[in-house]
């Protein structure tokens, strides 16, 4: 009888030793942009099956680690992965700033096909710029981002505060259709839309289709087609804001406020923007000697955007798209026929609906319809 309890002894020995050598590594993950916990990452040590899965506040615990030397990985989609090497001899807390990373994905044209199909699928020559593409830089219109796209102009009458119109592959402005949301924004008189007044802001992204395209789109479609597709509300946030500024020479200034909110079945979004310089720069004509300042060369334009989508469960899911656009622009000519008497302005409005029921894995059923409104005004008063 002696035997077995000394054996049980010498086990419960062991035993304890072993616990008492292993060790834990706690901490958080988290954005390191905007300092936002990351969860669902995967950390792993390398090479063992020793791992845990970062919570919803970027919190993550690895329990019973070996002392020894180990790999740790962190990995999550959307961010850059990280590897640090370390010795485990004691507990822990490691904590993680991760490096987005934009996912590239194979994406979807509506605008190329009568329905949704990949790109690699659709045999026009086809472009999709996301807001990854222009997120660092200073474009603030849908014409500066489209003046960076390949095989695409943007013709340009008059800078900052000018009329931006678009051409592909040599057509003129009224042979490029431009979609917003689906909905036409090439207006009956003249056919051309001003990208001008479209801030980036409000896209997610931009589709364009070069070639003709006048047999799905119409005559209007005879260079090719563009289509904004403008930002939806974000996902998994019953509410966010942001706001931004840039400011330059001449009183110039870009300025937007936006802000996302969700409840249930129900998500909206909303962009006011606000586009204004003074234009008042100084200059001297050859020959002369008195400096002269610009005049009657100020803008200033305002653009709202709001979008919702609803998911009504068996009624469909709707989506309802509005816009409001107004500018206030001098017509100063050039510098060496200054006008300080002409303005011109514009005001557009339009609003779309869109509604959508799965009927089965292959039949969806869906319907639209929207309204749009423009108006050009040009005054000028003359001296007697």
């Amino acid at each position: 009888m002696r035997l077995p309890l000394q054996v049980l002894a010498f086990s419960v020995i062991l035993a304890s030793s072993a616990a008492a050598s292993t060790y834990t590594i706690t901490g958080t993950v988290a954005d390191s942009r905007t300092g936002d916990p990351v969860p669902d990452a995967n950390i792993v040590l390398s090479g063992t099956p020793m791992g845990a899965v970062s919570l919803d506040h970027g919190q993550y615990r690895i329990s019973r680690i070996p002392a020894g030397d180990y790999e740790m990985e962190v990995g999550v989609i959307g961010y850059a992965p990280q590897k640090i090497r370390l010795r485990i001899d004691r507990d822990e807390k490691r904590d993680f700033m991760l490096d987005s990373r934009p996912v590239r994905i194979n994406p979807v044209l509506v605008t190329a096909t009568r329905s949704q199909h990949l790109r690699s699928a659709v045999t026009a020559c086809t472009d999709v710029l996301t807001r990854d593409a222009w997120f660092s830089t200073t474009d603030g219109t849908a014409g500066e981002i489209l003046n960076t796209a390949g095989n695409v102009f943007v013709k340009d009458y008059g800078g900052f505060s000018g009329l931006k119109t678009l051409s592909i592959r040599g057509s003129g402005g009224a042979q490029v259709l431009v979609l917003l949301d689906g909905q036409r924004l090439n207006t009956a008189q003249s056919g051309i839309v001003d990208l001008n007044a479209i801030p980036s802001e409000a896209l997610e992204r931009i589709e364009i289709v070069r070639g003709g395209h006048s047999a799905l789109m119409g005559s209007d479609a005879m260079g090719g087609a563009v289509h904004l597709v403008t930002r939806n509300p974000e996902n998994g946030k019953k509410a966010s804001f942001g706001a931004g500024h840039t400011a330059g020479s001449f009183g110039t200034g870009v300025s937007n406020a936006f802000g996302s909110f969700g409840l249930r079945s129900f998500r909206c979004f909303l962009l006011v923007n606000r586009i204004q310089s003074r234009g008042d720069f100084a200059y001297r004509l050859p020959g002369e000697s008195v400096e002269k300042t610009r005049e009657n060369n100020d803008v200033r334009a305002d653009a709202l955007f709001f979008k919702s989508n609803l998911d009504a469960g068996r009624a469909g899911q709707f989506q309802l798209g509005m816009q409001a656009f107004k500018s206030d622009r001098g017509t100063a000519d050039h510098v060496s026929y200054t006008s300080s008497l002409g303005r011109s302005g514009e005001t557009r409005r339009f609003a779309n609906l869109d509604w959508r029921k799965s009927i089965s894995s292959s039949l969806v059923v869906s319907a639209g319809g929207g309204v749009q409104t423009d108006a050009i005004q040009y005054h000028s008063l003359y001296e007697n």
